[in-house]
């Protein structure tokens, strides 16, 4: 056999260092081929993924709850379409499992049933790529935060505080490098030092003041 026959196992691009590594939800092979190998826009498109998607479940649960059917099918569909361009497939599956149960009108346990291994499935992702995209794709060229990807986490955060739930911790772990830069030091210490003590009340009230510092809404139900 020819010896370098190994090579066209993977496009070069998955082993460009710009690229995070190491994340078993996301086939960046799949991804890559749907952008013709464009690492620049599959890395943009991570990017966006990570802003767009951070407040996904809580939509989603506010719509069921509201009874909005239509909103909650929208949503989940929305993201099986983002999953799968780039190369998110068990994310993927578990999106288009809830669509289609909304969407037939299953019962509310089947439902619930299938969001939470949606969002066990989201969850991981995210985490995931916050954690492996490097430093500088948190930041914009300018050297500031990219403010709507740090307003989709505060959001996310708020509403994970005012809960009482205990995601909000791996959360925030899963946030640092964007809080720190997005909070400053003093903001991000104090919020840093208030939900590691799981004192998420004092912690929410600490996030709702750095958003109004920093002229973030935050939803009605959070405030």
């Amino acid at each position: 056999k020819p010896q370098h026959a190994a090579a066209v196992v993977k496009p070069q691009a998955v082993q460009d260092a710009d690229l995070p590594s190491g994340i078993e939800e996301l086939d960046m092979v799949n991804g890559l081929r749907r952008v013709l190998g464009k690492r620049q826009l599959y890395l943009n498109m991570l990017r966006k993924f990570v802003a767009n998607q951070a407040n996904t479940v809580a939509e989603i649960k506010r719509a069921l709850s509201a009874e909005d059917k239509a909103t909650a099918e929208r949503l989940a569909h929305s993201t099986k379409g983002v999953a799968g361009n780039i190369g998110a497939t068990g994310l993927q599956k578990q999106a288009e499992v809830l669509e289609q149960a909304i969407r037939e009108q299953a019962k509310t346990t089947e439902i619930a049933r299938h969001l939470t291994g949606f969002t066990d499935a989201l969850s991981r992702l995210l985490a995931e790529l916050s954690q492996a995209l490097p430093i500088e794709n948190i930041t914009k060229s300018s050297g500031s935060v990219d403010l709507q990807r740090l307003t989709g986490v505060l959001i996310h955060l708020s509403e994970l505080l005012a809960a009482d739930a205990p995601e909000a911790h791996e959360v925030f772990e899963s946030q640092l490098e964007l809080l720190r830069g997005g909070l400053g030091d003093s903001g991000f210490k104090r919020l840093d030092q208030d939900i590691r003590q799981y004192d998420f009340p004092k912690a929410l009230q600490s996030l709702i003041a750095e958003a109004n510092r920093l002229g973030i809404s935050l939803p009605s139900t959070a405030v």
